[in-house]
């Protein structure tokens, strides 16, 4: 199986974007991106969340859509700002990843592919 090329500039796109939930509400801006070990396309990426207690969150880019300069998520702001913190050195850890994917209600990763 191939994989589609990332477009050189997709990246730089997304990390420029203002992040929006799908409720509206702007979220602010992307911390990380993180890309799909297995497809090399954008998966993942965090934000910052909270007013005092400011925590990083991933947040799935599975069936988000560039919009001008906004990345608009398929996700609303409460699931966001309610995600469990996520604590990243280099890596998103399988763990980490799995537990996300319950909390915004995706499907378990398939690694068998």
């Amino acid at each position: 199986m191939s994989t589609i090329p990332v477009p050189d500039d997709a990246v730089e796109r997304i990390l420029a974007s203002a992040v929006v939930a799908v409720d509206g509400e702007r979220m602010g801006d992307v911390g990380r991106l993180f890309l799909d070990d297995r497809t090399g396309e954008p998966s993942w990426i965090t934000l910052s969340t909270g007013l005092l207690g400011k925590k990083d969150v991933l947040v799935p880019l599975e069936g988000s859509r560039a919009d001008g300069r906004e990345l608009r998520l398929a996700v609303g702001a409460d699931a966001i700002k309610d995600a469990p913190e996520a604590h990243l050195d280099a890596y998103l850890t399988a763990d980490l990843e799995a537990r996300t994917r319950e909390h915004y209600g995706l499907p378990p990763r398939d690694d068998r592919l």
